[in-house]
């Protein structure tokens, strides 16, 4: 598994003070966040790394909206699909027998197990391994910028 530097201290300052924040579509933190945004600013803090943002007119809880979207960027098209997640790795989480994306992550590894980090609405702002994933019915996509 190869993957960023991990920064443990920054990790944990990360994780203290996002987790259980609310989802609001679009919210850019730090009071509340959507999925995508939350994306964006864990990215940015941890990796300084800047993500597109997406239209105005597409919100995170139009997941087919964002799906459309972002399979359609160059951003998406230049990110390299991985097997085995590593330290800084975009998550898409799936569902369905097609595995269409639903939601989005990053994946850190901040314990043993790692796990991603992400926001979804009626839960907020969750750090989970991935077998509390797979129990939700997700399946994960790992994605790594090139």
């Amino acid at each position: 598994m190869t993957g960023l530097p991990i920064d443990a201290a920054a990790c944990n300052a990360l994780l203290r003070a996002v987790l259980n924040k609310p989802w609001a579509p679009r919210a850019p933190g730090p009071a509340a966040f959507d999925c995508y945004t939350l994306l964006q600013h864990a990215d940015r803090v941890l990796f300084g790394r800047t993500l597109p943002d997406y239209p105005a007119g597409i919100t995170a809880s139009s997941p087919k909206a964002v799906r459309r979207h972002l399979l359609a960027s160059p951003f998406y098209r230049a990110l390299k699909r991985v097997s085995e997640p590593a330290h800084g790795d975009y998550v898409a989480l799936c569902i369905g027998p097609r595995r269409l994306p639903a939601h989005v992550g990053i994946w850190l590894a901040v314990n043993r197990m790692g796990g991603v980090l992400h926001c979804e609405h009626g839960r907020g702002v969750t750090f989970d391994e991935p077998a509390i994933l797979k129990a939700t019915s997700y399946d994960i996509d790992c994605y790594r910028p090139a």
